[in-house]
């Protein structure tokens, strides 16, 4: 399991702000969209200041290979 902090910009290709990997450190934005593409995804909300969580998705979503 890769766990892959980034922003719903950023994956929409809306900026280019680096994500982060978790257990890494920061990545370039294409690379996390790489990564990003080939998983399964949660979405974790979280407050934008202190980054704690505010709500945690029970689905997943996992996008198709185009």
């Amino acid at each position: 399991m890769i766990n892959l902090i980034i922003t719903a910009g950023t994956l929409a290709r809306l900026d280019n702000q680096p994500a982060e990997l978790n257990g890494y450190g920061p990545i370039p934005a294409d690379l996390a969209r790489r990564i990003a593409a080939d998983g399964t995804w949660r979405r974790i909300l979280t407050e934008p200041v202190s980054g704690a969580i505010l709500d945690y998705g029970r689905s997943t979503y996992r996008p198709p290979p185009h």
